[in-house]
């Protein structure tokens, strides 16, 4: 039996000044220096648990572990923390992405992480939640265990929200079905198509939120199409209840905003000078 280990980390280093970043302005021009004592609350829950992320399924119970942090004469009200915690992941202190997903983890909190346990040999890692690339990981220090995990990962075990293609159909497990089909004179089975439901929620709520959900329903252990179905009911309920921004196309322009045809305009005026010339010529 393999000895345990542990997670989280007992202790993190901060930068200097990190609690004067013009990240912080915003929020604390509006509830004070408890947003720095919330940030510091989210940290420490962090680091102490899973060790580079917080779920966030269960709000109730992250904002009450939050508020034996700020126990004394005043009191922060849980409305108050939850709005707090918004405006962190707003002013990009925390991924949106991931708070989308119920999930509060961020690039700093996870290269904090990753540099505290270089020399432990052993440590679990859900790459659907990692940020950190490889590049960036052997910048940091290329002895960790993790780099080894990121690495030698198996591809479709982590990508399969990028690629839409599920564990059983991993390239390699089909190349060795295929080979012992054969040997019994069976003919391999085609491989299925993507899952179309996967295919229109990319579409409608792009690559990296779906990933996101469908990393989330992996950790309840749904595989392959429930995995898509259970993060295709999460997104759906988390846009009704309007937790997703909409964003504005920079290039597109409202219909009704204007008539003007400007490849009409230009050819026009492209095809007007020579036009003039010639008359003053003539005259």
């Amino acid at each position: 039996m393999p000895a345990p280990y542990k997670q989280g980390l007992n202790y993190y280093p901060r930068e200097i000044g990190m609690m004067k970043s013009r990240k912080f302005r915003k929020p604390r021009m509006k509830h004070g220096y408890v947003v720095n004592v919330i940030y510091d609350a989210i940290l420490d829950l962090i680091y102490g648990d899973k060790g580079y992320y917080l779920d966030y399924s269960e709000p109730d119970d992250v904002i009450w572990e939050i508020q034996q942090y700020l126990f004394g004469k005043y009191q922060v009200s849980s409305e108050e923390i939850a709005e707090i915690i918004e405006e962190l992941v707003a002013c990009e202190l925390f991924s949106g992405d991931h708070f989308r997903a119920k999930i509060l983890t961020s690039k700093r909190v996870q290269e904090t992480f990753y540099s505290a346990t270089v020399d432990r040999k052993a440590i679990d890692v859900d790459f659907g939640i990692w940020l950190l690339t490889e590049e960036k990981m052997r910048e940091l220090s290329s002895k960790s265990i993790i780099l080894d995990k990121f690495i030698n990962r198996p591809i479709n075990a982590v990508n399969q929200t990028n690629n839409g293609v599920n564990q059983p159909n991993n390239p390699q497990s089909k190349g060795k079905q295929s080979k012992e089909e054969e040997s019994r004179g069976e003919e391999a089975p085609p491989a299925p198509p993507p899952s179309p439901k996967q295919d229109e929620l990319v579409k409608k709520y792009g690559q990296a939120l779906v990933d996101v959900y469908i990393a989330k329903a992996q950790r309840y252990r749904k595989t392959g199409t429930q995995a898509v179905l259970c993060a295709a009911q999460w997104l759906a309920e988390d846009e009704a209840a309007g937790k997703f921004a909409k964003k504005a196309s920079k290039s597109a322009i409202p219909s009704g905003e204007t008539s003007m045809n400007i490849d009409e305009y230009e050819r026009r005026l492209e095809s007007y000078v020579p036009v003039y010339r010639k008359e003053s010529q003539n005259e």
